[in-house]
């Protein structure tokens, strides 16, 4: 044998060596899952709205929805996400589901403005009023806020 093959023998010998040792190196072993907090779930849900948003914006309807469901699943008390739901729901023409997700978001925060755009999307959806009549008396908006989008020409 040559003193190059020797040498490789020995490289061998050594690396199979460390191999072996570090095969019988104990890991540490994963402990409980970490809970997600109240606070944890809060920024997910906005992290997922945002991307939402975005993606409804640029007509990415595929992505949005899958952005505003998870959203939705982190915060389920949010109306601006049930807002952006119904928005979604409305670009595609299912005015129906529309509706549903503009109603959640009228009752979750009935004085946010989001709810006023909810309403004024559902009275461009649809030619009934007795809708936008009860959400009237309900105080849910005022007649003014409507009036003001109807000159706007969002009505």
């Amino acid at each position: 044998m040559t003193h190059r093959n020797v040498a490789w023998i020995a490289v061998c010998t050594l690396v199979l060596m460390s191999c072996s040792s570090a095969r019988h190196v104990q890991e540490p072993q994963p402990g409980p899952a970490r809970q997600m907090t109240k606070a944890d779930s809060l920024l997910q849900a906005k992290k997922h709205l945002a991307f939402g948003v975005r993606y409804l914006k640029n007509e990415q309807f595929g992505d949005a929805e899958t952005q505003l469901t998870r959203a939705w699943n982190y915060d389920p008390s949010n109306a601006l996400t049930a807002y952006h739901r119904g928005k979604f729901f409305y670009d595609q023409e299912i005015h129906q589901e529309a509706f549903g997700w503009f109603r959640r978001s009228i009752e979750l925060a009935p004085k946010r403005k989001s709810t006023t755009d909810a309403i004024l999307e559902m009275a461009l959806a649809t030619p009934d009023t007795s809708t936008i009549r009860a959400l009237l008396e309900a105080g849910s908006v005022e007649p003014s806020e409507l009036t003001t989008a109807a000159l706007r020409g969002d009505m």
